[in-house]
């Protein structure tokens, strides 16, 4: 999903990122975007007793630049990668979480892609 959200930014200019889109703008869009994929893997972490991981404020959203939305965005892909990296596959499939794991990360996969699509369509743009 992320490689369909990069292509779908790729040629956004910085009035695009600040253009309408879907009640909001681009820019809030993917900063909401970053912070919900923090905090799945929060909630991914505890619902198979992981060590929690600090998590970076989110600060004044509508403020948000594009380079540093771009950039908490990886950072919140790292956050994840990690957490899969670390997780053993049969403590996933033996914690009582684990059914709730798939579903956050299928829940943030899901908004991530309609993100994607609603961009990379682009019909608020001129």
């Amino acid at each position: 999903m992320r490689r369909a959200l990069l292509e779908a930014l790729r040629e956004l200019t910085e009035q695009d990122f600040a253009a309408a889109f879907e009640g909001t703008t681009v820019v809030v869009r993917l900063a909401a975007l970053a912070t919900a994929e923090r905090q799945a893997v929060r909630r991914a972490r505890e619902a198979v007793g992981a060590e929690p991981r600090p998590v970076p404020p989110t600060g004044e959203r509508e403020r948000v630049l594009p380079p540093q939305v771009i950039h908490d965005l990886a950072g919140a892909r790292h956050e994840t990668l990690l957490f899969l990296g670390a997780i053993d596959d049969r403590a996933l499939q033996a914690e009582a979480g684990g059914d709730r794991v798939a579903r956050l990360l299928e829940a943030l996969a899901e908004r991530e892609a309609a993100a994607a699509a609603g961009i990379a369509a682009r019909p608020w743009r001129t």
